[in-house]
């Protein structure tokens, strides 16, 4: 019979559970899909990469204009979360320094680890430079070419409509 990699009846009757309670199921999981990203680390309360995200992504690298390959570009992301914004570009371009903004503890260390996961598919002559744990505000000063980031964005007016699953378990300030 084939191998079909179930999970033992504790392991399996504990997810249902999960699920029950509203947790997403990337939090369950552990891991999510993300551009081109396979299995991103995910973990609560860390925001889940949506795909809404990507399209920031493309924006950016259809933005960006060819230029000589001795020049390498300076990136900030701030807010990494996951880091899967960032480790994306890298993963796209060659010759990039990346530097990551985070002031959560726990998408801090949630980050370090993804970025400890993808560094071996990051294009040609790019690096992830740096993750700062702190805001913005207080990282030192660097020049950069381009700054993205998906902040916070939904009104606070909003919040009783949003579903359970993203009340209950991702973090509000990544949110709102």
């Amino acid at each position: 019979p084939p191998n079909l990699n179930l999970p033992s009846p504790p392991t399996f009757f504990s997810d249902v559970t999960r699920l029950t309670n509203s947790e997403p199921i990337q939090y369950i999981l552990g891991s999510w899909d993300f551009y081109t990203l396979s299995n991103v680390l995910c973990s609560a309360p860390v925001l889940i990469p949506r795909p809404e995200t990507e399209d920031l992504i493309t924006l950016l690298l259809t933005s960006i204009p060819p230029s000589p390959a001795s020049k390498k570009l300076n990136i900030i992301d701030v807010g990494t979360g996951t880091g899967c914004i960032g480790i994306s570009i890298l993963k796209e371009l060659p010759n990039v320094n990346l530097y990551g903004v985070e002031p959560g503890v726990e998408a801090y260390n949630l980050t370090n680890l993804n970025i400890n996961k993808f560094e071996k598919e990051f294009k040609r002559n790019s690096e992830y430079v740096k993750l700062y744990g702190c805001g913005i505000e207080d990282m030192e000063e660097i020049e950069c070419d381009y700054i993205i980031s998906n902040p916070p964005y939904i009104p606070t007016r909003d919040m009783e409509g949003l579903d359970d699953k993203v009340i209950r378990y991702e973090d509000y300030k990544a949110l709102w």
